[in-house]
């Protein structure tokens, strides 16, 4: 549509565009950003959108995308506390959950959203591309959540993701989540250090009771029962 616009029209379109997508655009320009400061970034970065282009073209963008996340699971994994899920165990646990047509679907540690899309994938498969679910996560960091944006827009799922899964272990907050959801499915990490800025306080408070701060495993889980709906089901990953 913007394409085939012109003058006011044009303008109009780009700039709604720019408001709808304005946290990928910031993530792209600091990304553009860090390849220019590098005396060989111009060639890289051309390099790359030549590589880009040969993939969309390809019509394996998914797979592609799929491929470098893993290359990432595994860089990530040696500096933070980013958690990659196998494909196989995402699988395995939606379909044990078996979400139904309208389920909403919450991660509160999503990474780059294996467990929402591959709900959505379940969902898609079993009750046609119309069916009405929801799915929302929070990732550790804003380059988790950036990745779980890209991977949502590369599959063409609708998903509300936000780098704010260490909220309930700051400021002394009770781990009970704001909003409830049908199905609940994570893989957090195990015992994750409290978050900087978090309370003096050395304990986290949830509805089944307090736990020191080292040991955010089961409060994970606290938070993931919290968010669940009266009929609702869960499924989180945890330490034997």
């Amino acid at each position: 549509a913007i394409v085939a616009a012109d003058g006011e029209s044009r303008a109009r379109l780009v700039a709604s565009a720019a408001d709808k997508h304005a946290l990928q655009l910031e993530d792209l320009d600091r990304a553009v950003g860090r390849f220019l400061a590098d005396p060989t970034g111009a060639t890289r970065l051309a390099e790359i959108i030549q590589l880009v282009d040969r993939i969309r073209r390809s019509g394996q963008t998914a797979e592609a995308f799929e491929f470098l996340l893993n290359q990432f699971a595994v860089s990530e994994g040696r500096r933070g506390p980013t958690v990659h899920t196998p494909r196989s165990v995402t699988r395995l646990l939606v379909d044990v959950l078996a979400p139904e047509p309208t389920a909403s679907v919450f991660d509160p540690s999503c990474g780059s959203g294996g467990f929402l899309l591959k709900a959505a994938e379940y969902m898609a498969a079993h009750y046609g591309p119309a069916s009405g679910g929801s799915f929302t996560g929070h990732a550790l960091s804003a380059r988790s959540a950036s990745l779980a944006r890209m991977n949502r827009l590369i599959h063409g799922v609708s998903a509300e993701v936000d780098a704010d899964a260490a909220a309930p272990f700051r400021g002394g907050r009770e781990l009970i989540a704001s909003e409830r959801f049908n199905v609940v499915m994570s893989n957090p990490p195990f015992d994750l250090k409290a978050p900087t800025g978090s309370a003096a306080e050395p304990y986290l408070h949830g509805r089944y009771g307090s736990l020191p701060k080292n040991r955010t495993s089961f409060a994970w889980l606290q938070y993931a029962v919290s968010a669940l709906k009266d009929d609702g089901w869960a499924a989180v990953i945890m330490p034997g």
